[in-house]
């Protein structure tokens, strides 16, 4: 069966209980991940002592406003190989992504093991259709209640100013529920590429 998110927040606070068996963890996640963080308030609420979630609501994402949707298929077209990162540069560059985004994507490229000595290549480290399929079934459940019903924790949400991820009517659901909001000014959906300085200035505020 394919993953859920409700597989991802178990996986989440299994590490957790591994890494801090004690004692509550502070969650902060982007996107995804900021979704799982919310589910694992959910799940287990006395492990999570504070949450942090970057440029995402926890409302069912609506595809026709998800400004991740030209990454992910600039991502699913991309070469599945090449000699270096020239081929990958010039793919994404012809789809309009910024260069510090196709900076950040190209992290992701490891050698393949499979290529012959004489003919080194890249590949991606991760599989592209599985993170396709992940996003398409993490998207549709509601998650307020990991705010709603924990007015009194600590939580946060930073959005940026540019991305659609976090309407304003979100901004204001948040706050009625206890959350502080935090916008960057000219961010994008992607805060830690387009303002990271800012970005940690907020987290660390």
């Amino acid at each position: 069966a394919e993953p859920t998110l409700n597989d991802l927040a178990t996986d989440l606070l299994a590490l957790a209980h591994t890494l801090s068996p004690n004692d509550p963890v502070d969650l902060v996640g982007h996107s995804m991940g900021g979704r799982t963080a919310m589910k694992c308030r959910m799940v287990e609420p006395r492990r999570v002592r504070s949450l942090t979630v970057l440029d995402i609501a926890p409302s069912p994402i609506d595809e026709s406003t998800n400004s991740l949707m030209p990454v992910l298929q600039a991502l699913l077209d991309a070469p599945a190989n090449g000699p270096d990162r020239r081929p990958f540069r010039d793919h994404f560059a012809a789809r309009g992504l910024t260069p510090a985004l196709i900076d950040w994507l190209l992290m992701n490229l490891v050698p393949d093991p499979t290529a012959p000595a004489d003919a080194p290549r890249l590949r991606w480290r991760f599989d592209r259709a599985a993170l396709a399929a992940l996003h398409a079934n993490t998207r549709n459940e509601d998650l307020w209640p990991a705010f709603e019903e924990h007015q009194h924790d600590p939580s946060l949400c930073v959005r940026g100013e540019r991305s659609r991820f976090v309407t304003e009517l979100d901004t204001l659901r948040y706050e009625r529920a206890g959350t502080r909001v935090v916008t960057i000014p000219g961010a994008g959906h992607f805060l830690h590429v387009d303002a990271q300085e800012a970005l940690l200035a907020a987290l660390v505020g």
